[in-house]
């Protein structure tokens, strides 16, 4: 067998630099998928080195169990997508989300027949992911959200995700739990700054997964730690009111209360804003599903259904968009009931790999997993985040670190 310890390190050391600069730098995310699947090659190469004791064993073997659970999930949502693909003669470039997902969870098995991971490598992804969420909101407030190396949208839904998995890991690491926990609250702020309203069900994921995994631990509710994180939010708070008022979380929402109203039946029939065209796509969209809905329009005809919407409804805003900004409907539309359920089959597969990590007393872990998989569904709904490389890498490696959690962080 073919060693190579001093390229498994140079390779660690190098996916830390890129997740820690994952929110700011072009490319930086993928590549850290990248230096993730290589560093499963090498260390699944050396697997029979590391001699590990009965309980780590016992650890490796249930885990390597979920990751396989997860692996066929994705394995099956890719076939199920294939079907109506090769129906239609689909451009496979537009598959890079559900092959990235496939990739990644077969980089998660790789990882995990390593049996005797160094705890201190856990706390270094801790701290690289912990300045990924700072370095999320220094950009949001010196730059503005529009300055992300990608689209917005799906930047705001990935970083929503990056913080719900330093969430729960700063409650299996007491030393650095404050301060692991006050940047993940930083990457929740800068997805307020961001406007990104679909992404906004993290101000309410965020608390209920941080109470629900807090009733396990003495140090998670004291009233020191609970001062701290208070005077750090108001700090935020203050921040995000210095913004333009055009930027503020605030205005944000009350233009999409507006927009909402102005868009309904009973409103005025305002239909170019993004509010008002969403709500035009989705009623087209879930008419065309019911037109076909088990092989769906294929990519040429969903474009067809998105300009026929745009005529019907007059609305500029509408004819200058590529999609239905929903996952859920983009996708039953282009590919019918079979492109849906391989959406959902992801959905499927957090929620059983979650239920198996919490059988398996790995708690925090499955509710990291849980606030994971929530904000992927609620995100999904005002957005087509498939669409764009940033958001599927980031929900890859996301799952992978959740998956890899007892065997990065001391079991408590």
């Amino acid at each position: 067998m073919i060693r190579f310890p001093w390229l498994g390190d140079w390779l660690a050391f190098t996916a830390l630099a890129l997740l820690a600069f994952s929110t700011v730098v072009h490319h930086a995310a993928g590549l850290f998928w990248l230096a993730l699947l290589l560093l499963g090659v090498v260390y699944g190469l050396q697997r029979d080195k590391a001699k590990p004791s009965a309980e780590s064993d016992t650890r490796s073997t249930l885990l390597r169990s979920i990751a396989k659970t997860w692996l066929f999930c994705c394995a099956v949502a890719l076939f199920l997508k294939t079907i109506p693909m090769l129906y239609w003669s689909g451009p496979w470039q537009e598959r890079h989300a559900e092959f990235k997902l496939l990739l990644g969870a077969w980089t998660c098995y790789l990882l995990v027949l390593y049996p005797k991971w160094p705890h201190h490598w856990g706390v270094r992804l801790g701290h690289a992911l912990a300045l990924s969420c700072v370095l999320s909101y220094a950009l949001c407030v010196f730059w503005g959200s529009n300055a992300a190396p990608t689209n917005r949208i799906p930047w705001a839904a990935g970083v929503s995700i990056l913080a719900c998995v330093l969430l729960v890991w700063s409650f299996l690491n007491p030393r650095y739990a404050q301060v692991w926990r006050v940047c993940s609250l930083m990457a929740v702020m800068a997805v307020l700054i961001s406007g990104v309203r679909g992404s906004y069900p993290l101000l309410l994921i965020w608390p209920l997964a941080w109470w629900w995994t807090g009733r396990r631990y003495s140090f998670a509710l004291g009233a020191g730690q609970l001062k701290f994180l208070a005077l750090t939010l108001v700090v935020l708070l203050g921040v995000a009111a210095l913004l333009p008022g055009v930027e503020s979380p605030v205005h944000r929402v009350q233009q999409a209360v507006t927009e909402l109203g102005l868009s309904t039946p009973n409103g005025t029939g305002e239909m170019n804003s993004s509010t008002g065209a969403r709500l035009v796509l989705w009623k087209a969209g879930l008419q065309a599903f019911q037109e076909n809905w088990f092989m769906g329009h294929g990519f040429t005809g969903a474009k067809e259904v998105i300009k026929a919407a745009a005529h019907q409804s007059d609305s500029q805003t509408v004819s200058q968009l590529g999609h239905f900004h929903n996952d859920y409907i983009h996708t039953a539309v282009e590919f019918g009931l079979l492109g849906l359920l391989s959406f959902l089959t992801y959905g499927v597969g957090m929620a059983w790999c979650a239920w198996l990590l919490y059988k398996a007393s790995h708690k925090t872990a499955a509710t990291g997993l849980v606030a994971v998989l929530l904000m992927h569904m609620s995100a999904s709904m005002s957005n087509m985040n498939f669409a764009h490389n940033f958001y599927p890498t980031i929900l890859s490696f996301g799952v992978t670190l959740l998956l890899l959690t007892p065997l990065l962080m001391k079991p408590r």
